[in-house]
């Protein structure tokens, strides 16, 4: 076994632990090692496969270290700030009130990169139904999922697995993402299958770079920003320039 995967095998298995009472019999923790070490086999085959990514999230994301992850990623705020930001992430992105917005804001363009993208913002309940429950356990994971494409967006990564890695170096140092322990040790396996290396290389330095420069990201209350000017986002949250990209010019409304 390699050094990256004995690793996130390891990981996986910590990630795990939870002291969860049997239920009719059934041993949960055991249940949810076994869906993790499926998925985890499955993604080394392909790491482009994401419903098993989402089924490898599923299975650990109610262990009790994600959750003491999860705790530490909200170091710092209030508990009215806290359940400010819960109350934020209940709410849905609404991509075509957002592409209402004036051109030039932070919800226009972000709509724009949306579309561009052809992303789907329920990809993740899509992937793996059961997944909603996971997150409706636990709303720092479901915020993570809401704000995720939001962070490539902003911070400029593609959502290729370049782009990916890059945003993945970023959540480890910026915020302590729990997901980013267990893609990193992944980024062998994703040169060798699909290529790129310098470029990956370039990408992972910078969003290790950014990420020692601005404050917390994963605790900006970004869904009251959509109206902001994108210019001041960016000013406001402390990124540094971000490269050009065919969503930042234009108008979509046609």
């Amino acid at each position: 076994m390699s050094a990256p995967v004995a690793a996130l095998a390891a990981l996986a298995a910590l990630a795990a632990l939870n002291p969860a009472p049997r239920q009719e019999g059934e041993d949960i923790m055991s249940v949810r090692m076994a869906q993790a070490a499926e998925a985890i086999a499955e993604l080394l085959k392909a790491p482009a496969n994401f419903p098993a990514a989402i089924r490898l999230s599923d299975a650990l994301s109610r262990g009790s270290l994600f959750q003491w992850f999860f705790r530490r990623m909200l170091e710092g705020l209030t508990p009215a700030e806290v359940a400010h930001l819960k109350e934020l992430t209940s709410q849905p992105v609404d991509v075509a009130a957002l592409r209402e917005m004036p051109a030039g804001s932070f919800g226009y363009h972000y709509a724009r990169f949306v579309a561009h993208n052809a992303l789907d913002l329920d990809a993740y309940t899509a992937a793996f139904p059961p997944f909603d429950e996971a997150m409706g356990a636990q709303w720092a994971l479901r915020r993570f999922a809401k704000v995720h494409d939001m962070h490539h967006f902003l911070l400029g990564f593609p959502v290729d697995f370049q782009g990916e890695m890059g945003l993945q170096a970023f959540n480890l140092r910026n915020f302590r993402e729990p997901h980013a322990f267990l893609s990193l040790p992944m980024l062998p396996l994703v040169v060798a299958r699909y290529g790129q290396g310098p470029r990956t290389a370039r990408e992972v330095e910078r969003g290790w770079a950014i990420a020692g420069q601005i404050p917390n990201l994963f605790q900006a209350p970004l869904e009251e920003m959509f109206a902001l000017d994108l210019e001041v986002v960016v000013a406001r949250l402390g990124i540094p320039a971000r490269p050009p990209t065919p969503w930042d010019e234009g108008d979509a409304r046609e």
